[in-house]
């Protein structure tokens, strides 16, 4: 049978490891669109794994909608597992996926809706379950027609269902209280491994903080800071580096966008420093929102205008109006909705009831220098009710030197001034290590209890070493020299 390690590793005295580096490609697929398979009315998929990226049209999908509600889970690779509309889990092969239907039943909105419209913005999010291969949590908010009335999980198994996945616990409440809607967004813990998930009471300045572990999902607490927030429509959103946390919206009337921005602490989940900013628009309207990859610019949006605070000065800057273009197929005008920070450092705006992406191609960039393209990608159907796909940044690691840097540890190297590689990278029944100066000690590997699975002995600078024993999982691998240093390395074992 076919072993494949997938390792992670830098030639380095110290050990550099964390969850993000196998997460990286979580947010490769975004998927769109309202799959009758007739007319424009088809499923779209727009995939990071191509440069230039691509977008195309899945065969026989399932006829379901995608419009506020979605999010999405990609494999370490970047290929495609399933995606979610908020009442739904659709797998890789875009078919319901088992026990996959009637997410946040059977209130009076899900009765009314769950055959077409699909959520508020950011009502549902997907994660990966931290040291799991094959768990994935999804997050979200039951609705009525007056409230958000609670917060819900739901958890895929992507090793049932003949590897398309299987739903095995479904609308589990974690939080019954009047909540915002939508909103829905998350960050990694600091420990490099784990995930924190704000979600913000109804009118109010009340913040609930869970934390996705290994363990599973906890509440750690409730805190208040800062001015009553309004329900608004808008976006929530954490900066890339991880230490700003936005909520921006607007109810109109009157025309002002309302900007709340605090610090955020990753060890403990908790906001500090709250600021709040209230910028007059030209329109009224909802708003959306997006960070820059560098942290220092905070894009904001109308239906119609394009604005970027410099988080430095906190001005708002007014950067491009919607040219007037009209979609030939819906006969709507493009203009701005929701934002997504995307694996390519691009920002992509959805532009309504359209066929079209806006992108934002130098958003590290100040003013008009961050070169906006409107309606720069055309879609192969329509995007009914301008959705944009809602993930957390995969690419952002532990803090190193923090307080609760303490799951991937610095060790010292098997020998002063000697370098490690392990490879290939995957491997296939077979692991090699090889040393720049001579080890004479052991090689151990531990799965994730701490148990010792395999001790092998090495007395030289290369070992050649047979894996195909070991069950798929992870493993913390250690080399033990004679004289008491210590290589660690972890790797992971999939069939």
């Amino acid at each position: 049978m076919k072993i494949y390690i997938y390792l992670i590793f830098i030639l380095s005295p110290i050990l550099l490891f964390s969850q993000t580096n196998l997460d990286s490609k979580r947010d490769y697929n975004w998927c769109f669109g309202q799959a009758y398979n007739q007319n424009f009315w088809k499923r779209n998929v727009l995939t990071f794994q191509t440069n230039p990226i691509t977008n195309y049209i899945p065969n026989n999908a399932a006829s379901v909608e995608i419009q506020l509600g979605n999010t999405g889970m990609s494999d370490w690779f970047g290929n495609l597992l399933f995606y979610s509309n908020y009442f739904r889990v659709i797998n890789q092969n875009h078919q319901i996926m088992e026990n996959g239907d009637s997410l946040n039943c059977c209130t009076d909105y899900f009765n009314d809706y769950h055959l077409s419209s699909t959520g508020t913005p950011q009502s549902v999010l997907a994660l990966p379950k931290p040291n799991s291969m094959n768990l994935y949590y999804l997050f979200h908010l039951q609705m009525s027609w007056s409230a958000t009335t609670s917060l819900m999980y739901s958890v895929v198994d992507m090793n049932l269902g003949g590897g398309l996945g299987k739903v095995i616990q479904k609308n589990v409440v974690l939080l019954n209280d009047t909540l915002g809607f939508g909103g829905l967004t998350a960050c990694r813990h600091a420990n490099g491994r784990d995930w924190w998930v704000l979600v913000r009471e109804y009118n109010s300045n009340r913040f609930h903080r869970f934390c996705l572990s290994s363990t599973g999902v906890n509440e750690i607490g409730v805190q208040e800071i800062g001015k009553n927030i309004p329900d608004l429509i808008g976006q929530t959103i954490f900066s890339p580096d991880g230490n700003k946390f936005a909520i921006v919206g607007a109810f109109p009337p009157p025309n002002i966008a309302h900007i709340y921005l605090y610090d955020f602490d990753r060890c403990t989940g908790l906001l500090f420093n709250p600021q709040n900013f209230d910028l007059p628009m030209l329109e009224p309207s909802g708003i959306a929102g997006a960070f820059s990859p560098n942290s220092q610019y905070l894009y904001y949006s109308t239906s119609w205008h394009l604005y970027q605070m410099n988080l430095n000065n906190y001005e708002g800057t007014l950067i491009a109006t919607a040219d007037g273009l009209q979609d030939s197929l819906t006969q709507s005008n493009l203009g701005f909705s929701l934002m997504q920070l995307a694996p390519d450092n691009n920002i992509y705006i959805s532009s309504g009831n359209t066929q079209y992406l806006h992108i934002i191609h130098s958003p590290d960039s100040l003013g008009t220098a961050c070169n906006v393209e409107q309606h720069g990608i055309k879609l192969k159907s329509v995007n009914l009710g301008g959705s944009i796909p809602n993930f957390p940044n995969y690419r952002l690691g532990r803090e190193i030197g923090s307080a609760c840097d303490t799951i991937y540890t610095s060790i010292s190297a098997p020998q002063a001034g000697a370098s490690v590689q392990v490879y290939p990278n995957p491997a296939q029944g077979t692991l090699f290590l090889s040393a720049s100066l001579p080890i004479k000690g052991k090689v151990l590997f531990y799965n994730l209890l701490g148990e010792r699975k395999k001790i092998l002995s090495i007395a030289d600078k290369s070992l050649e070493m047979n894996i195909a024993d070991l069950a798929e999982g992870i493993y913390l691998l250690k080399v033990e020299t004679e004289e008491g240093n210590v290589f660690s390395q972890k790797i992971i074992i999939q069939r």
